[in-house]
Order: C-alpha cells, then structure tokens, then sequence
C-alpha cells in the first residue's frame, strides 16, 4: 500500500510541476503580448502625432490660401467700387438754382398723393386709367366730400426742371447709333429703346462710351 501511495504523490508531484510551467509559460506569452501591444500603441501615437502635425500644417496652409485669396477678391471689389464711383460722378451742367430746384421736387414728390381715377377700384376697366376731371353734377370727388382727392395746384413740379431725370440730365431716345450725334454730353443722357435688339444695343454702348455720354439704361 505504501509503495502505490509513493507512486501517486510522484504523479501529483509531476502534474503540479507541469501546471506551474503551463502557468509560467502563460503569464511570459501574456507579458510578451502586452509589451508588443504598447510598442504598437507607442508606434500609433507617434504616428498619430506626426499625421496630426501635418494636418496642422496643411490647414495653415489653406488659411493662408483663403486669406489671399480674400485680399484679392477685396481689392477687385474696390476696383469695380472705384469705377462704379466715378460713373456716379458724372453730372451735368446746371447751374445752382436748377440744383436746389431738383431737391425741392424730390421733397414735392415725397408728399404727393396718389391721385387715382374716379371709381378706379371699382371697375377693373379703369383701374390703368390715366387722371381724368370729374365732371358729375353729384360726383363726390368733384365736391370733394368724403375724403376724394382731385389733383389740385401745388403738387406740380418747377418748370425750369420739368422733365428732367433725376440725375439732373435731360433724356433722350436713342433707337440706334445714328442719332448720337446731336446728343450734348454735359446736359443731356441718352435711354436706348426698349425696341432695340441687343446687337444694335451693344453698338450704340460703345459708341457712346467712346463719345462719353451717359446711358441711363445699359445693358446689365
């Protein structure tokens, strides 16, 4: 009995033996594995961090693109603004009562009614229909009861400016090229006919261009 009881502690002793290399064994891979995980997570984070610092780089560079660019979109908006500018100075030739005249008409203008005519809203026929005087013996505009207003003196504008574009410039039609001749660039401005195709329009554009004279409805 006892020889068979020496036998299997040998036995145990030998499986204990091997349990504990296996487990050494474990724990080594285990360590091994670990140590090459941080290696490739120190590998990534340096990798990381050079990718990040070319990302850096490479959005300063398309800032520094972008405000360039900025720079040269503003400088063509201040070229356009200066000729703009200075197609807006042209003015005519009128002397310093015909100026103040232009400013008194732009004041009348603000305090004008609207003289519509008469039962205008109720019939559609008239609703396009140019003044026309009341001549009812009962009309109510024409007596001026319940707040109808006929035109009336006073709301006109001067005579020495009557007529004039508000630019100060006196319009002139123009169905073609021909007809800039007798056009006087200081006083007068010339409006292209709606008639007018866009071939003929663009030549009367250039030739008054060339000729200096305002156009008070170019082509856009």
């Amino acid at each position: 009995m006892a020889g068979k009881r020496g036998r299997k502690t040998k036995k145990s002793e030998t499986k204990a033996e091997r349990i504990e290399e296996v487990e050494d064994t474990e724990v080594k891979e285990v360590s091994e594995t670990e140590a090459e995980k941080i290696e490739a997570e120190g590998g990534e984070e340096e990798t990381g961090v050079e990718e990040s610092k070319v990302e850096k780089s490479k959005v300063e560079e398309s800032k520094v693109e972008e405000i360039e660019k900025s720079e040269e979109v503003k400088e063509t908006e201040e070229v356009e603004v200066t000729e703009s500018e200075v197609e807006e100075i042209k003015k005519p030739a009128l002397d310093p009562e015909s100026r103040r005249l232009l400013k008194v008409r732009i004041r009348q203008k603000s305090r004008k009614p609207e003289f519509k005519r008469y039962e205008s809203h109720k019939k559609l026929r008239l609703r396009d229909k140019s003044w026309r005087r009341p001549r009812g013996m009962d009309n109510k505009m024409r007596k001026r009861i319940a707040g109808k207003k006929p035109v009336s003196v006073g709301f006109g504008t001067p005579s020495a400016i009557r007529g004039l574009h508000p630019s100060g410039f006196r319009e002139v039609l123009v169905r073609n090229p021909f007809e800039l001749e007798g056009i006087d660039v200081e006083t007068e401005a010339i409006r292209i006919a709606s008639s007018v195709g866009l071939k003929k329009r663009l030549a009367i554009e250039d030739k008054a261009k060339e000729m200096g004279i305002k156009i008070l409805n170019p082509q856009r």
